[in-house]
């Protein structure tokens, strides 16, 4: 999770999107302003499950 204008760097940008989804779906790159969306229940649940 990330809280300022890191993710608009355009090298962190790209790596972020090579994360994002990695590990079989298991990771999540966010920002505090987006989280509630991309960090969701059922999301964490699935993810605890594994």
């Amino acid at each position: 999770m990330a809280d300022g204008p890191g993710l608009a760097h355009k090298d962190t940008w790209f790596e972020v999107c090579e994360l994002d989804g990695a590990w079989n779906g298991n990771v999540r790159v966010t920002t505090l302003k987006l989280a509630d969306i991309r960090i969701t229940h059922d999301w964490l649940m699935r993810v605890a499950s594994d």
